[in-house]
């Protein structure tokens, strides 16, 4: 009996109705649950600093940006320390050390399908680090945003449209800048192979492996912008599947790209010691604080002038949905904006729906480490530029 009739029943019984079974609100694309509408709506609620038409040169947006649903994954390796420190702007800002003296940097993806300023995709460069005290090795990876002072400079932040580029740029100082992604969102893996200038960047592969995880930690960055350093403090709501140790499969293969040539030169790992692969994410993105003067200026890489790169996802079923072309603008409320979050809700499910009996099971090559044959023909792995002499990066 639905929850509609057993209270139809109890009215004309003259009792009331028991309440309907509560479930955990995870409100995303994906996940064991949906959200209840009112504990949806609350997460979404700001009670902090707010404006409206803020323009950004060329657009107006509102602030804070939400957003509302997200395939998202991460994959965190160990780099050098001395060349990871020397990479921070300020030093106020400690690497977070792993085994051996090691650094952690990490590759954030995001696609984000539905959002205050439209879909699109973005890839986070980022180096672990606290603020002002030097963490011991591995404890501020356990609590994250729950040790003080823990977060994430961001190096580099690639996007696929010029309006978030120039949000993350202008408001927050984020190293932004337009590349092309494509995206796969399959039962066993999440991956992104991403190309700026006719030059692969990288392709990473994040298995779908390892116990579920509530998180409803704020995401914590630091930027500069305009010589200051800034710290934003980014609410999230997220379940996400943990993957501790090499054997996990989180994989990276670097290109021939300016930025793969600095990742290079980090002596990344081969492989990743930590996976997320993301069931549901939602954030909100408000205006940042400043912390004081930085030690040197940090622009990032620029790019071109692009207005957007090419966004693609590809779900199980076969089909390439195009979020983006190259030189396409997507307004935020536009019919292809809301068709997008539309026909990734209906692929996630899905995929949710056939990954919960293959996630525990056998890994596809792809993941265990090989080249995904995507990456292969456009020349992101072995065979092609530099990353062919050296690897991907060295243990």
């Amino acid at each position: 009996m639905t929850p509609a009739a057993r209270r139809d029943k109890a009215e004309a019984e003259g009792g009331q109705a028991s309440p309907a079974p509560q479930v955990e609100a995870t409100r995303g694309i994906a996940g064991p649950a949906r959200p209840g509408p009112r504990r949806a709506s609350a997460f979404f609620k700001w009670s902090g600093p707010a404006r409206t038409g803020v323009d950004i040169g060329g657009f107006k947006i509102d602030l804070p940006i939400r957003y509302y649903r997200t395939d998202c994954f991460v994959a965190i390796f160990d780099a050098d320390y001395d060349a990871t420190r020397a990479m921070l702007p300020s030093g106020r800002l400690n690497p977070v050390r792993l085994a051996r003296g090691r650094a952690a940097v990490a590759l954030v993806a995001f696609n984000y399908l539905q959002t205050g300023v439209g879909p699109y995709g973005e890839i986070g460069i980022v180096a672990l680090c606290t603020l002002d005290k030097q963490a011991p090795p591995l404890a501020p990876l356990m609590l994250e945003s729950r040790w003080p002072g823990f977060g994430a400079f961001v190096a580099h932040l690639p996007v696929t449209t010029r309006i978030a580029r120039q949000a993350g740029r202008t408001i927050w100082g984020y190293p932004k800048f337009v590349a092309d992604m494509a995206f796969d969102f399959m039962p066993e893996y999440q991956s992104v192979d991403m190309r700026e200038g006719g030059k692969d960047i990288f392709s990473l592969t994040v298995p779908r492996r390892g116990p579920k995880v509530t998180d409803k930690r704020p995401l914590v960055t630091f930027t500069v912008r305009e010589g200051e350093l800034i710290r934003t403090v980014m609410p999230w709501r997220a379940v996400y599947q943990m993957g501790v140790g090499r054997r996990m499969g989180g994989s990276l293969v670097l290109g021939d790209h300016p930025v793969a040539e600095e990742l290079r030169a980090l002596a990344l790992s081969s492989s990743a010691s930590f996976t997320k692969s993301y069931l549901a994410h939602a954030g909100i993105l408000p205006e940042g604080e400043v912390l004081g003067s930085a030690d040197m200026a940090y622009e990032g890489f620029a790019g071109s002038a692009r207005v957007s790169g090419l966004h693609t996802v590809r779900y199980d079923n076969g089909v390439e949905m195009v979020v983006t072309s190259a030189e396409q603008e997507i307004a935020p409320d536009s019919g292809p904006a809301k068709a997008v979050a539309r026909v990734a809700a209906k692929a996630v499910a899905r995929v949710a729906a056939k990954g919960a009996g293959k996630v525990a099971g056998k890994v596809p090559a792809k993941v265990a480490g090989k080249v995904p044959a995507k990456a292969s023909a456009k020349g992101t792995g072995e065979g092609k530029g530099k990353a062919a002499g050296k690897g991907a990066a060295r243990a």
